[in-house]
């Protein structure tokens, strides 16, 4: 069975080990110094996914009070296909709901038409435009 909580600091090689996996994994943005922070203005900003160990990952960034951006979401290769992205998807929703936002956001690849099909199958729309993510 499947349980979702909080991230803790002890989690931090395996969240690391599963966004290694899913190349995912930036430095600055997944340190233990920056998700740390992250836990440390609130606790429920990292979420993970567990059984016996954790097996998925969300961040949550909010863009004010009404707006909620999830970021990194990430299941280990052998717990895939078992809901647990729907579900740490639902359980961030209930978290942000109760925090006063009302829209979710998130950036997919447009190239990648099975995770863009994933996200539309459970109530994302995109915006039709292309976009690339630009950092410095």
């Amino acid at each position: 069975m499947i349980k979702f909580r909080n991230y803790l600091a002890a989690d931090y090689t395996y969240v690391k080990e599963i966004l290694e996996e899913a190349e995912m994994f930036y430095e600055n943005w997944h340190s233990e110094e920056n998700l740390n922070s992250m836990i440390a203005k609130d606790p429920e900003l990292v979420q993970v996914a567990f059984q016996d160990r954790i097996v998925g990952c969300i961040l949550i960034v909010p863009l004010g009070v009404k707006v909620a951006y999830f970021f990194s979401l990430a299941v280990k290769k052998e717990f895939r296909n078992q809901g647990i992205a729907t579900n740490l998807i639902k359980h961030v929703e209930k978290i942000m709901r109760k925090k006063g936002a009302v829209e979710f956001g998130l950036l997919a690849s447009s190239e990648n038409n099975e995770l863009v099909s994933f996200y539309k199958e459970r109530g994302f729309d995109t915006s039709g435009k292309n976009f690339i993510y630009m950092w410095k």
